[in-house]
This record gives C-alpha cells, structure tokens and sequence, in this order.
C-alpha cells in the first residue's frame, strides 16, 4: 500500500477588514427606495397654537394632571391665544390683562410660562419670551367665616332636606373638605365606621397626598352610618357545610352618586353647586360651600395650633394654618410657657 502523501499547511492571510459600504438613510430617499416622512408639527402663530394647545393638554393628562387643572389652562390658553402671538415679555402681557383680578393674573402669567418652556423644549418655538423676572403680587386673603346665625339656618334647613345635600353639608361643615376635588369624589371604601377608627381618607388632594381626617361630630357619624350600603353577603357550599363570603362590591358606590342612590358616577360639581344655591336660598343665606372650611378652621383656630391645622387640613404651608389661630390663644399659650419658666418673667 502506497504511503498517504501529507499535504503541505496552506497558510491562510489575515482577513481584511473592508470597511462595509452602509447605504444611508439620503441615499435610499433619493434612489426612490423609501418614501420621505414629513412629520408637520404645529407652528407657533394664531392657525398653529390651537395645536399645540392640545398636545400640551394631552402631555399633562398623561401626566396624571388633575381635570380640573386641565380645563383651567385650557380656559386661560384659549383666551391668551393672541397675546402669545403678539406679545413679547412678561411684562406686557400682565399689561393686557391689566383689568382682572391679581390672583387669575397670576394664573395666566405662569399657565403662558409653563406652555412657553414646553414649546421651547419641543421645538415649536424657538427662545422663550416670557421668562423674565416678573410677579404678580397678590392680595392678601383673610378667612371668611359665616356668622353663627347664618351658620344656623343653614343647619336647620339642611337637616330638612334630601340625604345627598344634608350628608354634602355635614361632610362640609365638620371634615372642611374641599367640595369638587375631594368630597364629591369620595366613595364609600374611603370611609372607616369601626369604632375607635372612624376615619375619612381624601385622595389625591390638592397637594397630591392622601389624608387621613378623623370623623368626631356625632351628627355626621350618624348619618354616615345611616346611609352606609350594607355589605352584601352569599353562601358557598365547600362539602357538607355554607361558607359566608363577604362581597366588597358596594362599597365602591360613590358617597353622592349621580341620579339614582346606587349609581355608580359620582355627583357632578355643577349640579351640587345647584343643590348648594337651592339650600342657601331657601335659608336666605349668600354664601359658597369653601366658606364652610373657613368657618371650620377658625373655630379649631381658637383651640388648635398651626401644625395640627395643617395636618387636618392638608395645608403645605404653615402660613396658611397661621391666618386661622386666634390672637387669643397665642396670648393663652404665651402665658402658659412664661408661667412655666419658673416665675423667673413674672
């Protein structure tokens, strides 16, 4: 048999690294290969802004901004739309909303702001125009308690109507909730009636934080535990014996729902604005549901201070629980403290 020949290594060169000839996305446009996008984006002029009125608005809703917010800017861009065309600081567009109040001249300065930095940011425009060093400065607001013999026929007509407006008004009077953003949508998971805990929790506040408000005036815990839904129960046969289940399902009904007593949406603000004046009417009374948490406030001013306001309340600042506490009571405390220094300021 013939020796197997060895072949010889084949030696291999080193691979070349070609540089690999990508083709771009110009070169396909102009081959005819893939169509040119156009993406058309809204201009900053009087036929663009109501474009980007709505997809600054639709930023914010995904953002989990609260309707109510949304409407307010959505008021106050539509009827700014041709001063932020014209209009070229801060300064003069303050000057043309000369003839209102400070507190909405305030919200449309920072309501063109915040739209403007929006637009800079998205390339709709090009430098922002309104960011100079401008404020509005604003009125200082007292409290408006109502007077106790208003306050009196209030509570005595209130007690005499349906039980949607006397609950509001009871919800109102002693938790000093807000009406639209937080009473109104309350549902009845949110209320604890176990004695020793009865609670309100308010969600998603003005300050974007859940509260937890105790409930103490027995005329309120009455009638919540009145008309509280009753837990609907069912029976399962495991084997030879009923196991009860609880069903949780209509403590999900709002506390005022709309139209039937069962129903599922909540009360609109508008239409308990109407049963609101109805009641303030027949009582002869001029006065709005927020002045019920004035008139709470300044009578826990007289015993309270302004970090246990606050807490109750749901205030970020202290100074707004300080305009509540009566002069009286930090004369009181301040006498307190001084008698407890051992006589050393008598």
């Amino acid at each position: 048999m013939a020796p197997r020949r060895r072949r010889s290594p084949v030696r291999k060169s080193a691979p070349v690294d070609k540089p690999r000839r990508r083709r771009g996305r110009g070169a396909l446009e102009r081959a005819g290969l893939t169509p040119r996008l156009e993406v058309a984006r809204p201009a900053w002029s009087s036929a663009g802004l109501p474009g980007l009125f709505n997809l600054y608005l639709d930023g914010l809703a995904a953002q989990n901004a609260r309707p109510k917010t949304i409407r307010t800017y959505r008021g106050a861009l539509q009827r700014m739309a041709p001063l932020l065309v014209k209009v070229t600081s801060g300064e003069k567009l303050l000057g043309e909303l000369a003839e209102l109040k400070p507190s909405t001249r305030a919200l449309y300065l920072s309501t063109a702001r915040s739209f403007e930095r929006w637009a800079v940011t998205g390339g709709h425009r090009k430098r922002a125009a309104f960011v100079d060093d401008v404020r509005v400065k604003l009125d200082e607001t007292l409290p408006r308690p109502l007077p106790a013999a208003e306050l009196a026929r209030l509570e005595v007509h209130a007690a005499h109507a349906d039980r949607r407006v006397r609950l509001l008004y009871l919800v109102l009077r002693w938790q000093g909730l807000r009406i639209e953003s937080e009473a109104l949508a309350l549902r009845w998971h949110d209320v604890e009636l176990a004695p020793g805990r009865e609670s309100i929790t308010v969600r998603r506040t003005k300050g974007r934080a859940d509260r937890h408000v105790p409930i103490l005036h027995a005329k309120l815990l009455a009638e919540l535990r009145r008309q509280c839904p009753p837990t609907s129960t069912r029976g399962t046969l495991v084997g030879p014996m009923r196991v009860t289940e609880r069903a949780h399902t209509d403590r999900d009904t709002p506390l005022f729902p709309a139209g039937s007593w069962r129903n599922r949406r909540p009360w609109s603000y508008r239409a308990a604005l109407a049963a609101w004046a109805e009641l303030c009417r027949k009582a002869g009374v001029t006065a709005t549901p927020h002045q019920l948490r004035h008139t709470l406030a300044t009578q826990l001013g007289r015993k309270m201070n302004p970090y246990e306001l606050r807490q109750f309340f749901g205030w970020k600042k202290l100074e707004q629980a300080a305009r509540y506490v009566a002069p009286g009571n930090v004369r009181a405390a301040l006498r307190i403290a001084l008698d407890d220094d051992d006589g050393e300021h008598r």
